[in-house]
């Protein structure tokens, strides 16, 4: 059997963007409660607010929050209705 090899990132940037799994992209393992996802989703959605801070933003950091942001709340969503189902 051939051990399954977590990719490395060089930032939590770009685990988020690069992330193909939604717990991959809120940084988490499986089986954890949907507190635990909860919570780090608000952390991450705070941290990387594409309109906080906006004054000290170049252009090419608000778009890539927003990318963050937008892969964040899709992963949280997706993440929800599995533990509604």
């Amino acid at each position: 059997r051939t051990p399954v090899v977590e990719p490395k990132f060089d930032s939590e940037k770009d685990r988020i963007l690069n992330a193909t799994n939604p717990l991959d992209v809120l940084g988490l393992s499986p089986n954890v409660s949907l507190s635990v996802i909860k919570s780090k989703y608000r952390e991450l959605s705070i941290k990387y607010d594409p309109n906080k801070g906006i004054i000290n933003k170049s252009d090419v950091q608000k778009e890539q929050d927003h990318k963050i942001s937008t892969k964040l709340n899709n992963a949280y969503s997706q993440l929800k209705r599995q533990n509604l189902d």
